[in-house]
């Protein structure tokens, strides 16, 4: 529904297009809080991934330091920011 309404569409966007635009919109919420977080423009961002279930990431020293928890249609999506170390790939689960 979320990615219908984004797309401005009526039907149910395949799995392919779900993925793509709601990466899009981690990448926009990405885009506006990490200067936030680091005003210097530290940091890296890289493309979102996801994640089904609850998976660590890549670096074992990445600190959590957002999570949104979301009812969508009667279905729970859950999402987390994690900031890793310089040099190891960084995004949304």
């Amino acid at each position: 529904m979320l990615t219908a309404n984004v797309l401005g569409e009526e039907g149910t966007p395949d799995e392919s297009m779900q993925r793509d635009a709601l990466g899009e919109l981690a990448n926009i919420v990405c885009g506006n809080v990490l200067p936030a977080i680091d005003a210097h423009g530290r940091y890296s961002l890289g493309p979102p991934a996801v994640a089904l279930g609850t998976l660590p990431p890549a670096d074992p020293d990445a600190v959590r330091v957002a999570r949104a928890d979301l009812q969508i249609e009667g279905e729970r999506v859950s999402t987390a920011l994690w900031l890793h170390a310089p040099g190891t790939p960084a995004g949304i689960s």
